[in-house]
């Protein structure tokens, strides 16, 4: 009977020290504020976006509220309170655009000043618009409405020349300016079986890229606008990152060797992609790759999941979404 209760404890022991082991072997990977290279910019907040001089980050609070914060965390004010999806910086900086919504319909296009001031509402209350995005010029909005087909439209930075590119595309993600603004890139179809499509910006050559057998989300031209970068799902063995020449040629698989990756955001001299995968039980990772796909490197993952992910205009840092709260972490160049 002794032998049998020191045997027993002996087993306990061993198993407490395998345990105490794992735990050393698998710390927990919630994103840390005490690290130098990891800062938590706000305690309740998503979706950030850096200001295009670096200066200032945009966000979500508490689900409809537009929120300003300096991009050290400092300094958060309320711009608005009726947004309804991640806001979107001009290239100059001047203006933040958003979708909100009025007395009369749920869906409006809004230009405000960068400081809050003089709210304009662009499309009307019947357009329905959303998911909108600035010409490089800064000149023009295109974006995607509920009504009619779900056409692509444009219409000027002060309201005016609104206009129809293409009907009946109810692209389900933001439609794309090339660098030269003369093509228009976007997806459309079921979320099982999307598709990546060109148009010319007046809404001629409307042209498919192929596919590879997968549903394509997450669209975004190169920095010369010859390549397309997106994600990649097959719902038989996961999703990965591509890039495709907009010809159509050139398909490569980029993330082959990762688990699960999505939502690839080139970094602004197009050299690097940010991207989240999910690894070993993870909700999500974030990593970094070359945008040839080699030099992946994790960075940081979390266990509330993480999203929204927003380089600043130098390529130093990143903002991102975790837990409900926007950290940023710096990122070797």
């Amino acid at each position: 009977m002794k032998k049998n209760i020191i045997a027993m404890f002996a087993y306990l022991l061993l198993i407490s020290q395998i345990s105490c082991n794992k735990k050393d072997i698998d710390p927990p990977v919630d994103p840390p504020v005490d690290p130098p290279n990891v800062s938590l910019l706000a305690e309740e907040g998503d979706s950030p976006v850096w200001s295009p001089n670096g200066k200032e980050i945009a966000y979500i609070y508490d689900y409809e509220n537009l929120y300003l914060m300096n991009s050290d965390g400092s300094n958060k004010r309320e711009l608005a309170t009726d947004i309804m999806e991640p806001p979107i910086w001009s290239p100059s900086g001047d203006y933040i655009l958003y979708i909100g919504h009025s007395p009369s319909t749920l869906w409006v296009l809004v230009r405000l000043d960068a400081n809050g001031d003089n709210r304009i509402i662009l499309s009307g209350d019947t357009t329905k618009p959303r998911l909108a995005s600035w010409s490089p010029d800064g000149q023009k909005i295109v974006f995607n409405t509920w009504n009619d087909g779900g056409p692509l439209c444009i219409i000027n930075t002060d309201g005016t020349n609104l206009h129809t590119v293409t009907a009946n595309v109810y692209t389900p993600e933001t439609p794309r300016w090339s660098p030269d603004m003369n093509t228009l890139l976007f997806t459309m179809g079921a979320d099982s079986d999307r598709d990546i499509y060109l148009i010319d910006s007046d809404g001629s050559n409307l042209i498919r890229l192929p596919n590879d057998s997968t549903s394509e989300t997450h669209v975004q031209f190169s920095n010369d606008g010859t390549k397309v970068f997106f994600c990649g799902t097959n719902y038989l063995w996961g999703s990965d990152i591509f890039s495709v020449n907009c010809d159509g040629s050139g398909f490569v698989n980029l993330t082959s060797n990762q688990e699960f990756s999505s939502s690839p955001q080139l970094s602004p001299d197009g050299t690097k992609v940010a991207f989240l995968s999910h690894q070993s039980g993870e909700d999500a990772a974030l990593y970094i790759m070359a945008s040839d796909g080699s030099g992946q490197q994790r960075l940081i993952g979390s266990l509330d999941g993480l999203y929204g992910v927003s380089w600043s205009p130098d390529g130093k840092e990143i903002a991102f979404g975790s837990g409900q709260k926007i950290y940023s972490i710096r990122v070797d160049q």
